[in-house]
């Protein structure tokens, strides 16, 4: 579930929230998988969200992506990566 960041499969457990696993999720891949959301990610990711796009399919695909790039590479290469999926 972390891996994937299956955010709905970790939901369905009790007392669980959708809030919270987000948290979980992305404090566990910190640690375990050394991806990082930074602040300009978390914008890009609500955006995306906003426009429709699963949390899940978003996530699998922006923590690939290197920090170091503008907002709008980051934004360009998630979106092509979702294309292709």
């Amino acid at each position: 579930m972390i891996k994937d960041y299956d955010v709905e499969k970790l939901a369905k457990l009790k007392g669980i929230g959708a809030y919270k696993t987000k948290l979980i999720i992305e404090e566990l891949q910190k640690h375990f998988f050394k991806n990082k959301i930074t602040q300009k990610k978390e914008n890009i990711i609500t955006s995306l969200v906003k426009l429709g796009f699963s949390y899940k399919t978003i996530m699998r695909n922006i923590a690939k992506v290197d920090n170091a790039l503008f907002v709008d590479e980051i934004t360009k290469i998630v979106m092509e990566n979702i294309g292709y999926e």
